[in-house]
């Protein structure tokens, strides 16, 4: 139990993603990225977000990639991608989609209603409702609070 705490703690992270192909790692980005552009901010922002840069290094696929496949195939592969994928990635994105969010908010504390808006379609499609978006949000919040 040693080497857990010796190992990069990336690397736990890293594996909960090892059983998406290429292309679904590709619309767990892209399903950000349309939440993002929601708010209306230019793309060059979302690039240059952190929390946008963190997902696509740890997911380790290349933004061009990802940008060609949603070009391509249109918003909807996102959501046949990713739906039926396990809980515990879903709420990884939910996770990385939240910090997104409030990172490209003008106030932290309030989150645009089209973007909300956003969220809540984005995530419904792969089967959760508002409630358990919430459920799941506060549980990591929670956990966030015991940590910290």
């Amino acid at each position: 139990y040693t080497t857990l705490f010796r190992s990069d703690p990336m690397d736990v992270v890293r594996g909960m993603y090892d059983g998406l192909t290429t292309r679904q790692r590709c619309s767990a980005i892209n399903l950000l990225y349309v939440i993002a552009q929601s708010s209306g901010v230019p793309e060059g922002t979302i690039l240059k977000n952190v929390a946008f840069n963190q997902i696509v290094l740890t997911l380790n696929v290349k933004w061009a990639e990802c940008k060609r496949q949603l070009e391509t195939l249109g918003e909807n592969a996102i959501y046949t991608d990713l739906n039926g994928i396990d809980d515990s990635v879903i709420t990884m994105l939910l996770l990385s989609a939240f910090q997104l969010v409030v990172s490209l908010s003008d106030n932290p504390n309030s989150v645009d209603p089209i973007v909300e808006d956003k969220f809540i379609y984005c995530f419904g499609r792969l089967g959760y409702s508002e409630e358990k978006i919430n459920q799941e949000l506060e549980k990591i919040m929670l956990m966030a609070k015991m940590f910290s």
